[in-house]
């Protein structure tokens, strides 16, 4: 009886272990020879989360959260280019971006085994236009495996916003440098954050 009841826990252990196991969606980039921001003035970010795969999130989350990462990366591109001014009409630099996948991941499983199990992920895919060109885009994935120790909440939720900020900077850093960028985001997943 207590083997039946070992098997059975380690056997639903497991089922939690790998279905908070999602495997990321392909990062890929496309950069065009001549690009360059320097004649860039204005700019504009549309995001796009109408497909966006969403699980184990509260259903309320994606309409709010899709405001809130745009608004991220607006942030983001402002305090990193201050001469730059929003243009809602004709911008020098178009950023058309899609939310294609939140996954909540698991609570429990992040903060028991943090390793790969319950994590979250964001992944996002955009393209850089200017005058109405193609110069560049990007699939991004973050994902969190860290918890939170400061109190004893770390939702789905809260750590799928605390990785807005992170990704809001990717992009913006892609925008700056996208031909070094594989590097420095390479380099910032193996620990040395340069921000």
């Amino acid at each position: 009886m207590k083997i039946k009841l070992m098997l059975c826990i380690v056997t639903l252990a497991l089922a939690m272990i790998l279905s908070a196991c999602r495997p990321p969606v392909e990062e890929m980039s496309t950069i065009d020879p001549g690009y360059s921001i320097d004649d860039v003035n204005s700019f504009l970010v549309k995001l796009d989360c109408i497909d966006a795969d969403v699980t184990e999130l509260k259903e309320t989350f994606e309409k709010d959260y899709c405001l809130f990462l745009k608004n991220q990366i607006v942030s983001t591109i402002q305090q990193q280019h201050p001469q730059w001014q929003l243009a809602e009409q004709k911008p020098d630099l178009l950023i058309e971006a899609e939310l294609e996948q939140l996954y909540g991941g698991n609570q429990v499983l992040r903060f028991f085994l943090p390793i790969e199990a319950g994590r979250t992920m964001l992944t996002i895919h955009f393209s850089l236009y200017k005058k109405a060109l193609l110069v560049a885009e990007r699939r991004l994935t973050e994902i969190t495996r860290r918890i939170h120790f400061e109190d004893e909440k770390y939702t789905n939720e809260e750590a799928i916003t605390e990785d807005s900020k992170i990704v809001a900077m990717q992009i913006s850093d892609f925008i700056d440098q996208p031909a070094e960028f594989d590097k420095k985001l390479k380099d910032y997943r193996d620990g040395y954050n340069p921000h």
